[in-house]
């Protein structure tokens, strides 16, 4: 709702009104009897930072006029570009997989839509200065694995017509080029930064939390938020865990402001705990 005004009367149960609401819906303004709008309590949320992802491949992402590939074309945007996400809308649908969520974003003083595919939210990781040098091992591993190619984005895998995450693969793949075991089962997979050879599937993330919570087979030990950031920050690999999610901690935050990359609802590879977790997860350090 953007403000009251007064109208043309109409009519109510009540009697006659002429009490209106100018709105804005899916990025259309317009008018809306006030009788039959209730404004509620909620404040809308507020604005997140994000930027063009990687599934851009080697083009452009289009800023629309409206929420639909139909729409007139504002600007285009390259992989990596900084935008600010004024909020979700459903709009037309589009590829991959008739996709119909979209963000309303400002770029550079102009607001438009874009497909939410083609956008994260966070910080681009590559623009985070580790501490020192060792920790840039941790932002290589992140970097070749991508948490923006396809194979880690939310997708139905099991026929059910429901998105699966894979914030568990991920997880793996990263910390298997650190050189860092992670429990696994039998069952095959095929990730594309190992060039599709096998590898086995890791366990769940509720699994994972309880196996970090049980001494980690002697591997891993729980450690602070701020020593979290410290060990991230000398190149060691430490996680971030909670019951159903798993990320893994990045160098660059602070004890306050853990980041973290992650794959799941939200794909990304500068993403604060506190944010995608809902509250202050768990840290745990591999010690081999």
């Amino acid at each position: 709702m953007l403000r009251s005004v007064q109208g043309g009367t109409y009519s109510t149960g009540n009697g006659n009104r002429n009490d209106w609401y100018e709105v804005e819906v899916n990025g259309k303004r317009g008018y809306v009897a006030a009788y039959y709008v209730d404004k509620g309590s909620s404040a809308p949320p507020p604005p997140q930072s994000g930027f063009v992802n990687s599934n851009v491949g080697g083009g452009p992402l289009n800023l629309r006029s409206q929420a639909s590939t139909n729409a007139g074309i504002i600007t285009k945007l390259n992989q990596g570009t900084k935008l600010t996400i004024l909020g979700s809308v459903t709009g037309g649908t589009y590829q991959p997989g008739n996709r119909n969520d979209w963000y309303q974003v400002e770029v550079n003083g102009q607001r438009g839509f874009v497909a939410a595919y083609y956008v994260n939210k966070g910080e681009p990781l590559q623009q985070l200065q580790p501490v020192n040098n060792d920790g840039q091992r941790i932002v290589d591993a992140i970097n070749r694995v991508n948490p923006d190619q396809w194979y880690y984005r939310p997708r139905d895998i099991t026929g059910d017509g429901r998105n699966e995450t894979f914030c568990n693969w991920f997880v793996a793949d990263v910390l298997e080029i650190l050189g860092v075991p992670i429990r696994r089962h039998s069952q095959p997979m095929y990730p594309p930064v190992f060039n599709k050879e096998r590898r086995n599937k890791p366990i769940s993330a509720e699994d994972l939390y309880t196996f970090f919570n049980n001494g980690g087979g002697g591997q891993w030990q729980r450690v602070s938020p701020g020593d979290a950031v410290a060990k991230a920050n000398t190149g060691k690999a430490v996680i971030a865990s909670s019951y159903g999610h798993i990320a893994i901690v990045i160098p660059g935050g602070s004890a306050s402001d853990v980041r973290v990359a992650q794959a799941g609802a939200v794909n990304g590879k500068n993403l604060s705990a506190k944010g995608v977790f809902g509250k202050e997860p768990l840290y745990f350090e591999y010690i081999g």
